[in-house]
């Protein structure tokens, strides 16, 4: 009896340690609600990628204001994603006003603009952990990421966001590329990663934080030229699999957040791919989430090897 009892819990405990896990992989993929499809989403549980919940900065303002806390907004939005005051997961927290992200990047630790926007993080975090006490907590985008490794170290002087970061549970850099393979080469977009993870894992490892980067299947918005396209799904699958090995000083990343937009008529406006290598392989939402499908898969596999 009692050793059929410790092997119950032998399997517990090994289930409770795959969570997040991709199938056989240590590493950890995350998605936001409401995202993905309905054949990502099937696939996503059979291999354990996690969905879970973003705030937003509709979700935390005040209305007429982008840089003020509404509590009451705050924790009615809470109480929907989180139902009970028990009740755990994970949460990042993006909130990109200028006056309150940028203002952390752009002022010196003694500006009262500074203190300002940091006020408001902690008034922000402060109210989470009171209510949901057992929810884990990320911001999105700090420490800062930049192309030119000159603006990550202006953007991230040593130590800078210490106070702030010590009152999260993990860091959620942003790794997205602003510019496909096909422009400045593979070689360039591995050593943006390494730039920028260097010090999102140089803050991971002083501060005890796991950290989760951000990763997006599309070249980012702020490229004129591809912004907005599909990578290749090999080349996606391959960067993930890179982060996932990434080691500074002996630190990796625990996981990464596959990012993906909102709308449905969004994520079908460029839906040819880089040099139009998906053109025709997406007529409507199903055909797009059966590619999203491939996308996983190819990154389940990476992943696993």
């Amino acid at each position: 009896m009692k050793r059929n009892q410790f092997l119950l819990f032998a399997l517990l405990l090994l289930s409770l340690q795959s969570l997040g896990q991709v199938a056989d992989s240590p590493f950890e993929v995350y998605v936001m609600n409401y995202r993905f499809g309905p054949k990502s989403l099937d696939y996503f549980k059979v291999n354990n990628i996690v969905v879970t919940n973003l705030f937003a900065e509709n979700a935390i303002v005040e209305d007429g204001s982008e840089n003020r806390v509404d509590e009451a907004k705050v924790r009615n939005t809470l109480q929907k994603l989180f139902h009970h005051a028990d009740s755990d997961g994970r949460l990042v927290l993006d909130w990109e006003d200028k006056d309150i992200f940028k203002a952390l990047r752009d002022y010196p630790v003694t500006d009262s603009r500074y203190k300002r926007a940091e006020a408001e993080w902690r008034k922000l975090i402060g109210i989470i952990r009171e209510m949901r006490p057992n929810v884990k907590i990320g911001i999105y985008g700090i420490p800062f990421n930049s192309w030119y490794e000159t603006n990550i170290d202006k953007y991230n002087p040593p130590g800078k966001y210490d106070e702030l970061l010590s009152l999260t549970d993990f860091l959620a850099p942003s790794l997205y590329l602003a510019f496909a393979d096909e422009e400045v080469g593979h070689a360039r977009n591995l050593q943006y990663i390494r730039e920028n993870m260097d010090v999102a894992l140089n803050y991971g490892k002083r501060l005890n934080k796991p950290v989760y980067p951000f990763f997006w299947h599309r070249i980012h918005d702020y490229n004129k030229k591809n912004g907005y396209e599909l990578m290749q799904i090999d080349v996606f699958a391959a960067y993930m699999k890179f982060i996932s090995t990434y080691t500074y000083k002996g630190y990796k990343a625990d996981g990464v957040y596959w990012w993906e937009a909102l709308s449905k008529k969004q994520n079908l406006s460029k839906a040819n791919g880089l040099g139009g290598w998906a053109k025709g392989l997406v007529t409507d939402y199903d055909s797009y989430d059966a590619l999203m499908v491939k996308y996983a898969t190819a990154v389940v596999e990476e992943l696993n090897e």
